[in-house]
């Protein structure tokens, strides 16, 4: 019978995860409400704008990102006690974007011989202890405004002027006043899934108290409250 003889072969990673991370919305956890971008910057020289680092990421609308590449050429080799200082941003329309710096050293850019299983034979590789960097990111939305209208509960039709409408929860954002058609807008509301907002206008009205649940897809959100006659 032949022997079957493993033999070893030298070969080539042209694609590792290097860097890789989640990206998601800070408030419900789940995916953005719209695509985001990922972007790894350079500094070129002091006083000089970062530029865009030559590694495209792949991104899942799930949230995850990765940046692949040959391991062999993704960065250049540093002699001993130097460091490559890069910028990891991540920004989606309408959410507060976010970025961190990220710092590499000789000894994190160093490859590592490493043996691959390839079915029948063994391969040879050099390769990075990687990923780099796996980061996580919850983006907050960009606050948004509410607007609307106070009326009366007993004919909708007739709006309350010099009403009082705040914001109580879970910050506090106001007072602001109605004007003669009964209209208001609070500005910049406090980055939650919902608000708790007052409305008050003594002595003909009762005051109400009302929970509203923002749409952040909307920069501002429209309400129509209704006050009982005191």
């Amino acid at each position: 019978m032949a022997q079957q003889v493993l033999r070893s072969i030298d070969t080539v990673v042209t694609h590792q995860a290097l860097i890789a991370g989640q990206v998601a919305d800070g408030l419900s956890g789940g995916p953005t409400l719209y695509p985001f971008t990922v972007e790894l910057r350079y500094q070129t020289g002091v006083g000089q704008p970062p530029r865009l680092y030559p590694l495209t990421p792949r991104l899942e609308p799930s949230g995850l990102f990765v940046f692949p590449e040959a391991p062999t050429t993704a960065f250049p080799r540093l002699s001993p006690g130097e460091t490559l200082a890069l910028r990891l941003s991540v920004s989606a329309p309408r959410y507060q974007a976010q970025e961190i710096d990220v710092t590499l050293t000789d000894a994190d850019l160093t490859l590592v011989e490493q043996t691959l299983d390839a079915g029948a034979l063994t391969a040879t590789a050099f390769v990075l202890d990687a990923p780099l960097l796996e980061q996580t990111f919850a983006l907050l939305p960009e606050p948004v405004h509410l607007g609307g209208r106070v009326v009366s509960a007993d004919d909708p039709e007739q709006p309350i002027a010099n009403a009082e409408v705040r914001v109580t929860a879970p910050e506090a954002r106001g007072p602001v006043t109605t004007d003669v058609n009964g209209f208001f807008t609070l500005q910049t509301l406090p980055v939650a899934e919902e608000v708790t907002v007052q409305v008050s206008a003594p002595p003909d009205f009762e005051q109400r108290v009302t929970t509203v649940r923002l749409d952040y897809r909307q920069p501002i959100n429209q309400v129509a409250i209704a006050l009982e006659p005191a």
